[in-house]
């Protein structure tokens, strides 16, 4: 009998080589000239993307380092967080934060998530706090900014450090402050599936403390004499990158955003598909689209034989997972829970088509 085989994806949740071939006429001449000048560690690039990023941003210090994860892992060092500390931190979110509190020897206490944002609830965050909490570490997850003004109150109340993980949020803001900005520090991720989208692994911290941007350079260099760095530099040739994205990020981003849109009024009224609250604009930054649907595996294999992406980024929440099992949860999780078990998301990306968002929403509404 013949051989079967699994449909070709024609939708995928990002496409590279499309975004390569958009940006190739400002990305060529660019690298080529980096390469020729023989410079491939930090050097003007980096300096010129760090300066271009705070300008961007509108912050008084950025730090960039070579990814997301190390970006979360500095921001709280810096910060002075470590054993014997405990961070509140949302149990449905990307493991990089809780691993990154993990690392530095603290203890990440999971506290629930508003089910209609899937960010750090901060009601929630306050009936987890305990005798050791140091400080809260929500994340605007999939881009969606949390809700830092019951956050940052709940911080001041209780004297607590706030830090950011906005590794899903560049270009995203609250009023004025960007994702990132309204604590000490904020972690952002810049690889190719988060705006503004690299060519590769990186990432940066911003602060609005020059003593803070200080220790984050000693921490993030291999060859400091006052404290143990481990050498997390972003590279020129990535900085070479993000410099050309940079300077489309405005149109990328509304490109997301309307994407996102067409998504929401496709979408609505499909039964069994649920797609999350609109948030304000400005307020999230499209890394994902996410919807939430109780038939999720019924729906991704639909999806698939049709040949399109979809993914399930935490399908467990984070309190579920052996390495974070201990200590358990001070209070029941169940909004982590419900959406590690429904939340699905679909193809975002600047080069994503009307089209393709329409075959997308069409095939979802032909699934039993």
């Amino acid at each position: 009998m013949p051989t079967s085989h699994p449909p070709a994806t024609v939708i995928p949740m990002m496409d590279r080589a499309r975004q390569y071939r958009a940006l190739r006429d400002h990305l060529e001449p660019a690298l080529a000239e980096a390469l020729s000048a023989g410079e491939y560690g930090p050097g003007a690039a980096v300096a010129a993307f760090e300066a271009e990023a705070a300008q961007w941003l509108g912050v008084e210090q950025v730090v960039a380092c070579a990814s997301g994860a190390d970006a979360l892992r500095l921001a709280l060092l810096a910060a002075g967080i470590g054993p014997g500390d405990e961070v509140i931190t949302p149990a449905f979110a990307a493991p990089a934060a809780a691993a990154a509190i993990h690392h530095v020897g603290a203890t990440p206490a999971f506290a629930d998530i508003d089910p209609a944002t899937l960010t750090l609830e901060p009601d929630a965050a306050r009936a987890t706090l305990g005798p050791r909490t140091r400080a809260l570490l929500p994340a605007h997850t999939f881009g969606r900014m949390a809700d830092m003004e019951g956050l940052v109150a709940l911080a001041r109340e209780h004297d607590l450090l706030l830090l950011e993980d906005a590794t899903h949020a560049f270009g995203a803001r609250a009023g004025s402050t960007p994702a990132g900005g309204f604590g000490l520090a904020g972690a952002l991720d810049l690889g190719p599936e988060s705006p503004p989208g690299g060519l590769g692994d990186g990432g940066l911290v911003i602060t609005g403390s020059a003593a803070v941007a200080e220790r984050l350079r000693q921490l993030r260099s291999a060859k400091a004499d006052e404290v143990a760095g481990w050498g997390s530099h972003l590279d020129e040739l990535q900085a070479v990158g993000l410099r050309v994205q940079l300077a489309r990020l405005r149109v990328h981003a509304e490109a997301r955003r309307r994407a996102a849109r067409l998504y929401h009024d496709l979408l609505d009224e499909i039964p069994g598909i649920e797609p999350l609250p609109e948030a304000p604009r400005g307020a999230h930054a499209h890394q994902r689209y996410a919807v939430r649907t109780a038939a999720r595996t019924t729906v991704r294999e639909r999806l698939a034989a049709a040949g399109i992406a979809s993914a399930v980024d935490h399908a467990v929440a984070l309190h579920r997972r052996p390495v974070f099992a201990d200590p358990a949860p001070r209070r029941p999780l169940p909004a982590a829970e419900a959406a590690g078990d429904e939340v699905l998301t679909l193809p975002l990306f600047p080069e994503l088509t009307k089209d393709e968002i329409h075959t997308i929403a069409d095939t979802l509404r032909e699934t039993p």
